[in-house]
């Protein structure tokens, strides 16, 4: 933030403050990017009703390896999937993995529905 707390805005929309910030472990990272996640696709027009189910894979140095929609449980156009995959892609990369997760990459589940105003 600046002197006066107004948050410095990144190319992503999110506040510098947010990407550089330390997690502290497994939970908190999973917390973070869920939290992320779901601000961003609450900022998309609200033109369907249904349910997404996104399958995420990230890499320890906060990359996103892999996003999908998953067909079978979703309730979603494919129109609207593809908006909610380049939404995602977009807010990446990720903080680097806590030292709690030792492993080079994660799968993240995130459920996000959507209802007409």
């Amino acid at each position: 933030t600046t002197k006066d707390e107004t948050p410095i805005i990144a190319k992503s929309g999110v506040p510098v403050v947010a990407e550089q910030r330390k997690i502290a472990n497994a939970d908190e990272y999973y917390c973070f990017v869920r939290e992320r996640i779901l601000t961003a696709l609450c900022d998309l027009p609200k033109k369907e009703q249904g349910t997404a189910y996104l399958m995420l894979t990230i890499a320890s140095d906060g990359q996103l390896e892999n996003i999908e929609v998953e067909d079978a449980r979703s309730s979603v156009s494919t129109e609207f999937k593809q908006i909610i995959i380049q939404t995602v892609s977009r807010l990446t990369p990720f903080p680097n993995f806590p030292s709690d997760i030792a492993k080079e990459k994660i799968s993240i589940a995130i459920p996000a529905t959507f209802s007409e105003p």
